[in-house]
């Protein structure tokens, strides 16, 4: 029964979901769409807190069964475990254990979260959405034991050895080439502000020669430049072969030598002039540089491997029967 103290929004919030209904067994032990709730509504509140409460309604109702496959191999696995444990060790008594730490890691983040102040207010709040205080620290707690028994499960991991990171290293070679890349500076003249071609080319020429002369190319490229750069005195920074749209461009600063101007460039929208700072060649990262990013990819793989695995055997080993067919 629905308490009377709850408003209208809170009781059309309980009527649809039945907190107490049971959605799946795993081992035996039941998953309730009250075990779900929590979760479900920190991610509506966090995507969608100005919808109507209609329909986060809805969308709650369509998050069950996607969320709840989660929820029963987080039970598979917490059943698993504990069946893998010496007879002699108290269950129970680990998990008020780990119940003792609910309190100083989760509970003030989760308040925060929740936008509550006192844990009366969180405690409200919660029973308002299907779940609860008590519920959801024995949730907390399963999971955090169920972490650290998985984890020492698949914690033995092989050592990954030189020559499996320099394979590693010379299988995927091309994702470690490093393409050339080139610092440069330009002034353009468009056409469609000077009036004509011949008359953007001149314009360019007698820029250049100033440049040659000595004065600024930066300073000229404030004053007359109508490159989009122009404010920034045409400066680019590094440019990596073949990103410019204008292949004139993209030629000229990667064979340019260093320092010395281009001379007059023609595109489709004017003429340029330009002038590479600085430039690196195309190369590739050193084995030495990559390895450690390789040894960490290598052992990541290898712990969902363990872990799928060990995942695999524990739904062999924990049974699970879905009560709503729409949730499998």
């Amino acid at each position: 029964p629905i308490p009377k103290d709850r408003s209208p929004q809170q009781q059309e919030a309980l009527v649809p979901f039945e907190p107490g209904k049971v959605l799946a067994l795993v081992g035996g032990e039941p998953i309730f769409v009250g075990d779900l709730m929590f979760e479900i509504n920190q991610m509506i509140e966090k995507h969608m807190p100005n919808d109507t409460e209609s329909i986060k309604q809805q969308e709650r109702q369509k998050m069950i069964p996607r969320i709840l496959p989660k929820f029963v191999e987080s039970k598979i696995l917490f059943q698993g475990s504990i069946q893998k444990l010496p007879e002699e060790v108290d269950v129970e008594k680990v998990i008020e254990q780990a119940e003792d730490e609910f309190e100083k890691k989760a509970l003030p983040e989760m308040m925060e979260n929740s936008g509550v102040k006192t844990i009366a207010e969180f405690e409200a709040q919660l029973r308002a959405q299907g779940s609860s205080l008590r519920s959801l620290k024995r949730s907390w707690s399963i999971d955090q034991l169920t972490k650290v028994f998985v984890g020492q499960h698949i914690s033995k991991i092989e050592e990954v050895t030189h020559r499996e990171m320099l394979e590693q290293y010379q299988k995927d070679i091309a994702k470690y080439a490093v393409p050339a890349k080139a610092r440069w500076e330009q002034i353009m003249i468009r056409t469609d502000k000077i009036g004509s071609s011949s008359a953007a080319k001149t314009k360019v020429e007698e820029l250049t020669e100033k440049v040659v002369r000595g004065a600024n190319m930066s300073a000229l490229a404030q004053s007359e430049s109508h490159g989009f750069r122009a404010a920034k005195g045409g400066q680019h920074d590094w440019t990596t072969k073949g990103a410019l749209v204008l292949k004139e461009i993209d030629d000229a600063i990667f064979t340019l030598p260093i320092g010395e101007l281009s001379g007059a460039i023609e595109t489709r929208d004017g003429y340029h002039v330009v002038r590479v700072i600085e430039r690196q060649q195309a190369g590739r990262t050193p084995f030495l540089e990559a390895q450690v990013e390789i040894k960490k990819a290598i052992v990541e793989k290898r712990r969902r491997d363990a872990f799928a695995k060990y995942m695999k055997e524990m739904k062999q080993q924990v049974p699970v029967e879905y009560l709503e067919t729409e949730a499998k």
